[in-house]
């Protein structure tokens, strides 16, 4: 029931946000790039050509293919989507020095089913934070996590435009909820599975964003750590684990996208990319030098990283160049803290100091003490949702060369579920209330 509300309440932040809300210059790009890559599925062309990321310049450098497939299942809806005819896509030059994206090139109705859809992954996000959040501290932990949520001016802003950071978000937390469920189960066929889903998900969340494959490598090698640590006598499985997943991972990066295949026999139009475009992009230019010269097969993995890696450094010397902005660390931190935030959760980030200072010196014996009101922490849950929510928050605010807002949602879901959890646990201790969660 609380987490129907949640869902009702949301629903009319988001569909307000989106009808006000004004059109970023981006979002038409999102549109016609995804559009393209799910009219090459249709026609059954699959040649690593027509999937190189390079096809859309800039734009498709830095954001692989999969995120798209859900941005063109919103426009699914729209009645004309499938016949539009993007004939201004030639002046869409999407470099840094001059963005020309037209907003006209794509109907407003368009921009809004994209829009409706971007938001639907936002609520499952919304759902996923209330599922971790009701794991590891019960209903008023998971209720007091959406709260945050929804009062985060960041998430409300990122899920209400159309980009690909709702499935990328959305793929984060689920597996923070696998790693969470892991610790909660035994058998050693339920273990393999997770790890299998483990892979598989970092494979997709790669696809969407070509940074997730080391980001989610590094979280779960640090959760393999404080597995070992907590269990000496599996060191040796838990090794093995992780091994299977980064296999697993890397299987489904593969999979999941065109451009790692092998090519048997050359494309048609011998891989030129505007014989291989769908009619619709036919009057699209292309810059034939950045199709040229194309790493073989088995480094075009660690090349898409590099690939994205390089136009994230252009961007960042272009932001530097043109809007004087600073990204160094001490400014990074600044901005998650006043610009990034709501009053809410710096409200949320007091409460829960006192509750770590609760849990480690309990004042009143009278009380019942906070650890008790968390399991989560007895068994090691907590925990790994800290370690999770760090990695996150470093890897933006220390290895980022942007400080984009969309960049820091990933942490500040996971401390969302954190603050709600020892929000709860503190409220619990003060009123001194039922052991249950």
């Amino acid at each position: 029931m609380a987490f129907v509300i949640l869902v009702i309440v949301s629903g009319v932040i988001l569909q307000h946000e989106i009808h006000t809300a004004p059109l970023e210059f981006d979002e038409p790009a999102w549109v016609m790039t995804s559009v393209y890559f799910v009219d090459l599925v249709r026609t059954g062309d699959f040649t690593s050509s027509a999937w190189d990321p390079d096809f859309w310049g800039a734009f498709g450098s830095i954001n692989p293919h999969l995120g798209r497939v859900w941005i063109d299942f919103s426009l699914s809806f729209h009645p004309d989507t499938k016949n539009l005819v993007f004939g201004k896509a030639d002046a869409h030059k999407l470099n840094l020095e001059e963005v020309k994206i037209a907003p006209d090139a794509v109907p407003a109705e368009a921009i809004a089913m994209g829009r409706y859809g971007h938001a639907l992954s936002g609520l499952m996000c919304l759902l996923l934070v209330f599922v971790l959040a009701y794991r590891l501290g019960g209903v008023s932990a998971a209720v007091l996590s959406g709260v945050l949520t929804l009062s985060s001016s960041v998430f409300v802003h990122v899920v209400t435009r159309i980009m690909t950071d709702g499935p990328f978000n959305f793929c984060m937390l689920l597996l923070t909820v696998l790693i969470v469920r892991r610790n909660e189960s035994d058998p050693k066929s339920e273990g393999r599975l997770n790890g299998w889903l483990e892979g598989l998900l970092v494979g997709i969340a790669f696809n969407i964003k070509a940074t997730a494959l080391i980001l989610s490598l590094v979280i779960l090698f640090a959760v393999t750590l404080f597995r070992i640590k907590q269990s000496p006598r599996q060191s040796v499985g838990e090794i093995f684990r992780y091994g299977r997943i980064c296999f697993f991972a890397l299987f489904s990066c593969i999979l999941f996208n065109p451009y790692l295949w092998p090519t048997a026999s050359p494309p048609p139009g011998g891989g030129d990319p505007l014989v291989l475009m769908p009619a619709r992009f036919s009057n699209r230019e292309v810059d034939q030098s950045t199709l040229q010269g194309k790493a073989p097969v088995w480094l075009r993995l660690p090349e898409l990283h590099l690939r994205w890696n390089r136009q994230i450094k252009a961007q960042a010397s272009y932001h530097k160049r043109e809007y004087d902005r600073e990204v160094h660390v001490p400014q990074k931190i600044q901005r998650f803290l006043l610009d990034y935030n709501t009053p809410a959760l710096l409200a949320a980030g007091i409460l829960g100091l006192f509750a770590v200072f609760r849990m480690l010196r309990p004042t009143n014996k009278s009380r019942v003490p906070f650890r008790m009101h968390l399991d989560s922490w007895q068994n090691g849950k907590l925990h790994l949702l800290l370690i999770v929510t760090v990695i996150h928050l470093a890897w933006v605010v220390v290895l980022s060369p942007l400080d984009w807002d969309r960049y820091y949602l990933p942490g500040l879901l996971h401390l969302y579920v954190l603050e709600g959890v020892l929000l709860s646990a503190t409220w619990k201790t003060l009123n001194q209330g039922s052991l249950k969660t």
